[in-house]
């Protein structure tokens, strides 16, 4: 995945999706941070995009990707997993 001209690493891209697919109840914010912390610029990597850099981008497309897909939803201002998108019906 590029963002803003920031070639994302697919471990770093596939460790992020684990994570989002593991957890529930969880802000934005932390997968943002998750992302910084493996290392995604937070200042821009070319001029003509957002001087905040990719991370806040990359989290909202990953975010919005597993949105679609069914696995995650938004609700009450946190992402919650879908249990039955994950196999966790029986939990």
């Amino acid at each position: 995945m590029t963002v803003e001209g920031y070639d994302l690493p697919e471990a770093i891209e596939s460790a992020v999706l684990a994570e989002i697919r593991r957890r529930s109840g969880f802000k934005a914010s932390e997968i943002v941070g998750l992302l910084r912390r493996s290392g995604v610029p937070t200042n821009s990597v070319r001029p003509e995009f957002h001087p905040a850099g990719p991370a806040d981008r990359v989290a909202d497309r990953l975010l919005q990707r597993e949105r679609r897909a069914g696995r995650i939803r938004f609700e009450k201002g946190l992402w919650h997993r879908v249990p039955e998108a994950s196999g966790d019906a029986a939990r």
